[in-house]
C-alpha cells in the first residue's frame, strides 16, 4: 500500500479549512457546494449592491461597480438575483454526484446549468454591452466607478442569442454522440455495474471505473490495469480495510478483471465547495490473484 502526497488545493482559504473542518467538511459530499454558494452570498450579492455601493474588494482596486441601465447602484433582491445567475452554474454543474443513485431529472438539471455557463462566451464578445448572462438577467451593467453617468447604450447585438443556442445544440449532440460511443465499447456496461455494486457500500459517496493501459519498453511490453476511484467518508485509518472491501466486491461480481495485470483502488478523502477544496488520496495497486490473498489474509500488502 502506498500514501500518495496530499493533494492540498494551495489556496489560502483550502488550506485554513482544511485544519480545524477537514474531517466535517469530507462528509458533505456533493453538497458541499450547496454550502458554497450560501458562504459566497454575502460578499456577492450584498457588496455588489447599494449596501456595498456596488463594489466588492475586487472592483473597488479596478474601480468598477455594478450598476442599473440609469447608472445607479442595485437593490439588493437584483444584485441577489444577479449572483445566484452566476453561481449557480458554477457551483452545481460540476457537482460530483453518485452515478447509479443519482434520478435522470436531477442530472438533467446540473446539465441545464452546464448550458447556462455556455454563455460565458458573452463576458468576452458582447462588446457592445459589456454584459454576461448574469447582467443581461438582472438589467445591470458593469461600469467605470469615477463616472456619474448612465451605461452605454449600444443596443445588444442580437446574434449574440443564436450563437448561444448553437452551443447548445452542440454540447447536447456532442454529448449524445460520446455516450453512445462510450456505451458501445464492451467493458463499459460491467464496469457500469462495477460502480453502481460500489455506490451501495457504507461511506462511499461516488465511485467510478476505468481502463488503464501503460507501456514499457516498448509497445510490445504493455500493462492493463482496472482503476477504481472511489470518494470516501470513512476514517483514514480504516483506509486498508476498506480498499480489501472494495477489491473483494470487485473480483466477486467482474470475472473480466481476473484478466487484467492489476486492480488499482483508489481511496480520496476530501471536500470541494466551490471556493476551496482540499483532497488527500491513497492508492492500493496488487494483481487480482495478489488481491484474492489480501482479501483471505493470507498475505501482506505490497508497498508502493
Amino acid at each position: 500500500m502506498g500514501l500518495c502526497p496530499r493533494q492540498l488545493n494551495r489556496s489560502l482559504s483550502a488550506f485554513v479549512l482544511a485544519i480545524p473542518f477537514f474531517s466535517s467538511l469530507s462528509r458533505l459530499g456533493p453538497y458541499g457546494r450547496l454550502i458554497g454558494i450560501i458562504l459566497a452570498l454575502p460578499y456577492y450579492a450584498i457588496l455588489n449592491s447599494k449596501i456595498g455601493d456596488g463594489q466588492t474588494l475586487g472592483k473597488r482596486i479596478l474601480d468598477i461597480r455594478v450598476v442599473d441601465e440609469s447608472g445607479q447602484t442595485i437593490s439588493f433582491a437584483t444584485s441577489l438575483l444577479r449572483y445566484l445567475v452566476l453561481a449557480a452554474p458554477y457551483f452545481l454543474s460540476d457537482v460530483p454526484l453518485p452515478v447509479t443513485r443519482t434520478p435522470w431529472t436531477v442530472s438533467a438539471c446540473l446539465q441545464a446549468l452546464g448550458v447556462i455557463s455556455s454563455a460565458t462566451h458573452l463576458l468576452i464578445f458582447n462588446r457592445h454591452t459589456r454584459q454576461g448572462i448574469h447582467d443581461l438577467a438582472a438589467g445591470t451593467f458593469v461600469a467605470q466607478a469615477h463616472l456619474i453617468a448612465p451605461p452605454s447604450k449600444k443596443p445588444f447585438w442580437k446574434p449574440h442569442w443564436l450563437i448561444f443556442v448553437l452551443l447548445v445544440v452542440v454540447a447536447y449532440v456532442g454529448a449524445w454522440i460520446a455516450e453512445k460511443r462510450i456505451m458501445a465499447w464492451a467493458p463499459v456496461p460491467q464496469m457500469l455495474e462495477d460502480v453502481r455494486l460500489l455506490e451501495q457500500m457504507e461511506g462511499v459517496q461516488s465511485a467510478e471505473a476505468l481502463d488503464q493501459r501503460s507501456h514499457t519498453g516498448g509497445q510490445t511490453n504493455s500493462k492493463r490495469s482496472r482503476v477504481v476511484t472511489i470518494d470516501w467518508v470513512g476514517e483514514s485509518a480504516n483506509r486498508t480495510v476498506f480498499a480489501n472491501q472494495v477489491a473483494k466486491t470487485i473480483l466477486a461480481h467482474d470475472s473480466g478483471v481476473l484478466n487484467y495485470d492489476s486492480l488499482r483502488v483508489v481511496v480520496v478523502r476530501g471536500y470541494d465547495i466551490g471556493i476551496a477544496r482540499s483532497n488527500v488520496t491513497f492508492s492500493f495497486e496488487h494483481s487480482p490473484s495478489e488481491w484474492n490473498s489480501l482479501c483471505c489474509g493470507t498475505a501482506s500488502p505490497t508497498k508502493f
